[in-house]
């Protein structure tokens, strides 16, 4: 025991002297547990960008200590090169802990890039619509959903009541997701509820999980093999486990000797060749990952319109305007959402004030490498602070901490402002969201079927 104890202390001592030049919080050198803390609280990203702010004043970049062998980055051009194409980073271990199957990778999880780019290009034809009969049409449906059902809420208040938008929204983006995904919603919309109390007890419990990955050698004592008699099977919890259990029944119709054929997303997947487990495995992280994103990139750009008279107001007049002019048809179509500058604007703003993946999607280099003019020691996790990154006032410009579309209006519009926003779908990177098309149609109906209601 003292010989494990020694060694124990002997490598603890090694983690915090590889990366003392970086500054952090002192508890940080020693322990995750400060990284699973600010996790647990639900702020993790307003307290990694205020740590950023705080210690890269103080040596040559935008770079943090966050634990013995985590740093976190809030700088845009080095997060680019980190993703990109060409180079050495890859996924670091943390992935392995967003396994929904602990004995099987997907698409998210897998740190073998050679496995991510074939998953990927069978993944591509559903998710890009070329493969989906009318997804423009099967997402309006949603959003006409939407509608009724805030139309009927509304109608039971004698034409004014409080409704909790969130929610609803929540609501619309589970049974888009679905219906893209199995060409049959869920029904939350249709029924007015949180079904299979799913968002209360995903709510309850993912953060947690995610904190959980970020405690060392937990993820190897859940995922192994020898002790699956023991491990809970999430297959058996409320809520996310009803969705499992949905997901594997109308895959099952997919496979076998007379196999259900549909275009939609999941026959796509057949065709290019997934298992029926693969199948699962891939609806299940569309309906998880892609349902979250879009509901929150949704609530928060809602949530500073409705804050911002200002921004109101010229949103609703450009909208009447355009209906006035006929350039817009009911229901709307997407490209007549786009081609509604301020709408964009508000939209981009929207997902610059509070990107909806904001996790700390950690890369990491078999070599040493400088970001931000600091040695990250190869083996490191280097996070990133999208908070950091999308209230940069270099690029955003000095208010950079304000809700302000015109940013994104005429020559003040930059190639760099686009580039940054986009990063948060890591647009132009080996691991871009494949669901951006989708959920960038989303946001342009929603904003204008649903004008009214705000």
């Amino acid at each position: 025991m003292a010989a494990l104890g020694l060694a124990y202390i002997s490598y603890q001592f090694y983690e915090f002297l590889r990366l003392r030049h970086i500054r952090g919080p002192a508890v940080a050198s020693w322990t995750n547990f400060w990284l699973v803390y600010a996790q647990l609280t639900g702020q993790i990203h307003i307290i990694l960008h205020e740590l950023v702010l705080k210690h890269g004043q103080l040596q040559s970049g935008p770079v943090a200590r966050i634990a013995p062998n985590w740093v976190v980055c809030g700088d845009a051009t080095e997060i680019r090169k980190i993703w990109g194409a060409r180079s050495r980073w890859t996924r670091a271990w943390w992935y392995r802990g967003m396994r929904i199957d602990p004995y099987q990778d997907s698409s998210f999880s897998t740190r073998d890039d050679t496995l991510h780019n074939a998953i990927r290009s069978k993944l591509i034809p559903g998710y890009s619509g070329k493969e989906v009969d009318n997804l423009h049409q099967l997402v309006q449906d949603q959003v006409q959903s939407l509608i009724r059902l805030l139309d009927k809420h509304v109608s039971e208040g004698d034409g004014s009541r409080i409704i909790d938008m969130a929610q609803k929204i929540q609501y619309f983006a589970l049974d888009t997701i679905s219906s893209l995904a199995f060409d049959s919603p869920f029904g939350f919309m249709e029924n007015d509820e949180d079904k299979f109390r799913y968002i209360e007890t995903t709510g309850n419990t993912v953060y947690i999980l995610v904190a959980t990955a970020l405690i060392p050698g937990v993820i190897s004592l859940i995922q192994s093999p020898y002790l699956q008699w023991i491990a809970p099977k999430i297959k058996d919890m409320a809520g996310i486990g009803d969705v499992i259990k949905t997901a594997e029944r109308v895959v099952a119709e997919r496979y076998g000797a007379n196999p259900l054929v549909k275009r939609d997303m999941l026959g796509s997947f057949v065709n290019h060749g997934f298992s029926q487990q693969d199948a699962e495995t891939e609806a299940l992280i569309q309906i998880i990952a892609g349902s979250e994103t879009t509901a929150t990139a949704i609530q928060a750009t809602i949530l500073h319109v409705i804050t911002s008279p200002r921004v109101y107001s010229r949103l609703q007049s450009e909208l009447a305007t355009a209906q006035q002019q006929g350039r817009i048809s009911s229901p709307v179509t997407n490209a007549e959402a786009q081609s509604l500058e301020y709408l964009q604007a508000v939209i981009l703003e929207g997902l610059r004030m509070f990107p909806p993946a904001a996790a700390l999607y950690p890369k990491v280099c078999d070599q040493d490498e400088m970001v931000c003019g600091v040695l990250i020691p190869a083996g490191t996790n280097l996070a990133w602070s999208p908070w950091t990154v999308m209230r940069n006032r270099d690029i955003f410009g000095e208010d950079a901490d304000l809700f302000r579309p015109e940013r994104w209006l005429g020559a003040s519009k930059t190639k760099t402002m686009e580039q940054t926003v986009m990063m948060a779908f890591a647009a132009g990177s080996r691991w871009e969201c494949l669901g951006r098309n989708i959920a960038q149609l989303e946001l342009n109906l929603v904003f204008v079927e649903a004008s009214d209601m705000l």
